[in-house]
């Protein structure tokens, strides 16, 4: 027996089953993960990519940089509540903050593309 399917509803439940998945992923990931402090052991030294400490010496691109400048002007308080509150060192939290970071914007995107594909907007 053969069904037909409108294709935009098959999308959005196809994607609804998708972030269904990602989210039970992360609750049994979540429940799994071992617990440690906020400082840890290998949070004492800052993660340099494997370069040697000395490249910790040299200048770093100043201040006036385009990027930098207008993300410290415009977003200060949520630059600094990022860089007191959620920098700890350790690489496994920029991996987390990355990976979630991507999932938002990966949701905004299927949303945007969605609506789009809807006729919407």
């Amino acid at each position: 027996m053969i069904y037909e399917y409108d294709p935009i509803q098959l999308t959005i439940i196809l994607s609804g089953l998708m972030g269904l998945v990602a989210m039970v992923l992360y609750i049994i990931v979540k429940a799994i993960e071992p617990k440690y402090p906020t400082r840890s052991g290998d949070a004492i030294e800052p993660y340099i990519g494997g370069e040697h400490p000395s490249i910790l010496s040299r200048p770093f691109v100043p201040e006036a940089n385009l990027y930098w400048s207008f993300i410290k002007r415009n977003f200060a308080k949520a630059y600094g509540f990022l860089k007191e509150k959620m920098h700890t060192g350790r690489f496994s939290d920029w991996v987390n903050y990355m990976t979630m970071w991507m999932a938002l914007l990966f949701l905004i995107s299927l949303i945007v593309i969605i609506v789009l594909i809807t006729g919407g907007v």
